[in-house]
């Protein structure tokens, strides 16, 4: 009874990996931007020229949201 069990935790189990999102934001004052998925929410800070860079785990390739102030664009994350 308690093999099964672990060999079903198993499978559900989702493995994450560590992605690199960087890039530079013109035209803002703002300071953060955020990276919003399904279950996940990540805000960066942006550098004083604008510039970003983070590291991000992500456990599946899918559609995210970049945003910053009331301005939206989608952006595909895809582990390699």
């Amino acid at each position: 009874m308690y093999l099964l069990l672990i060999l079903l935790l198993a499978t559900f189990t989702t493995l994450k990996e560590t992605i690199t999102v960087s890039g530079k934001i013109t035209n803002t004052e703002d300071e953060k931007i955020r990276i919003k998925g399904e279950s996940f929410d990540k805000e960066i800070e942006l550098k004083t020229n604008s510039s970003f860079s983070e590291n991000l785990e992500i456990e599946c390739n899918r559609l995210y949201t970049i945003a910053i102030a009331k301005n939206s664009i989608p952006l595909y994350l895809l582990k390699e």
